[in-house]
């Protein structure tokens, strides 16, 4: 499907802005250098582009199936992956960035594969065409992303470029901790611990839970979460430490990271607070003293349908996993503590020393405050998950969101937690 006059429109009536800064390497390999969200990055290698484009295509290749790729790049990467593929295989290419198809096209020799009659390209033009070819192309196929692509998809295609930016971090996390998941899961479950969602399931119902995070803003009022009244407090694991440095003792806590170090959130000695987790956490957690709850996500295959009911949305973090947790618990109400969601101090998480300077880095978001900070990746990702939820929950519990300092959260009340002493 290479459409020469559609292709030749595009790159006539292409303007390039200052978005992008080209160059030329040691080898006389173009480099290209993007600007966006406040940061900039790379499309290629400055090194050797081509050799990248070979790990690249050595790394997600997969044989006998059909492939759909986003983002053309400077095309190396598209190069080395036709050049492994069959003679029957199919290569199904999107992008939605005309300044960097140009770019691309002129300074490299991608047009040539693109032509090839095993590789299938289309660079849409509106927002309609750009969600009916991403759906023909999807079908069936092996999905991967070139991720610096998917950094510059025009802010027209806001809604699928959170789409790929989100799988491209689910993937990530599965293929880096694929077997550590299994192996975890296995062990926990010999375990015999108590379904946590189904001990537990609307059995606060009418009560306000307090869920306290990590985030820097934590330090502003971690202090006040003791004057609360008739408020269940459930703290990440991550927050553990700095709550007990502030006198604060939560009712429950919770953690999730599948590796071992997130032991080292805990006091393993701690008999009184009891501990939510993951069926994926380290099998470590059974040396936990206090009382242990495991909790499956909602689409294990380890649980009957039946209890379908009693498993968490993971989200993607320990909050928003806690958040689920929360709503199958039954509370009439849930105040968020330190939901940062975004960079607006030197630190990353409450009780750090040492500064973080990237502060730059990310989605621009609205602050609480009504200023303007950046979320990264990870963090934005979560941010949409807060909204989905209060989006599809929002009529059944009412939520507050008491984060000193932090993205605005659609959905939440925003509340400073002195109103609720």
């Amino acid at each position: 499907m290479y459409d020469a006059e559609k292709i030749s429109r595009i790159i006539e009536n292409t303007e390039i802005s200052n978005v992008f800064s080209l160059s030329f390497g040691k080898g006389g390999y173009p480099v290209l250098k993007a600007f966006k969200d406040g940061c900039s990055f790379f499309i290629n290698s400055r090194y050797n582009p081509q050799k990248e484009g070979e790990v690249f295509a050595k790394e997600y290749y997969t044989p006998d199936k059909n492939i759909f790729l986003y983002g053309v790049g400077m095309g190396f990467h598209i190069k080395a992956i036709a050049d492994t593929m069959t003679a029957s295989q199919r290569l199904y290419i999107l992008e939605f960035n005309r300044e960097l198809f140009k770019i691309a096209y002129e300074n490299t020799d991608v047009g040539e594969v693109l032509k090839r009659d095993n590789v299938i390209f289309d660079i849409p033009l509106n927002f309609t065409d750009a969600v009916l070819r991403v759906k023909e192309f999807m079908s069936d196929r092996v999905f991967i992303c070139h991720e610096p692509s998917i950094r510059v998809i025009p802010d027209e295609f806001e809604e699928i470029k959170e789409t790929f930016e989100t799988y491209v971090i689910k993937a990530r996390s599965v293929k880096i901790l694929g077997d550590l998941l299994l192996d975890n899961e296995n062990a926990n479950l010999t375990k015999g611990y108590e379904n946590g969602g189904k001990v537990f399931f609307k059995h606060f119902k009418g009560k306000r839970a307090c869920l306290v995070s990590a985030g820097p803003s934590l330090e502003l009022n971690a202090g006040k979460i003791k004057q609360l009244k008739d408020t269940v407090v459930i703290s990440v694991g991550r927050a553990l430490k700095y709550l007990k440095k502030e006198g604060v003792i939560p009712d429950f806590s919770i953690i999730t990271d599948p590796k071992e170090s997130v032991i080292g959130q805990l006091d393993l000695n701690e008999s009184e607070i009891p501990l939510f987790f993951l069926s994926t956490i380290h099998p470590s957690v059974c040396n936990y003293k206090g009382k242990k709850y495991i909790l499956f996500e909602e689409y294990s295959d380890r649980v009957s349908e039946e209890d379908r009911k009693f498993c968490v949305e993971t989200g993607g973090s320990v909050a928003t996993t806690a958040m689920s947790l929360c709503f199958i618990m039954g509370f009439s109400e849930i105040i968020l503590i330190g939901q940062d969601l975004c960079y607006h101090s030197d630190k990353t998480h409450s009780g750090e020393n040492e500064g973080f300077k990237n502060l730059k880095y990310g989605k621009p978001v609205l602050g609480i405050d009504g200023e303007t900070y950046f979320s990264p990746p990870n963090l934005y990702e979560y941010l949409k998950w807060f909204r989905k939820f209060a989006k599809k929950h929002g009529k059944d519990v009412r939520l507050i969101n008491c984060t000193a300092k932090g993205a605005f959260i659609e959905g939440f009340e925003h509340r400073p937690i002195d109103d609720f002493f």
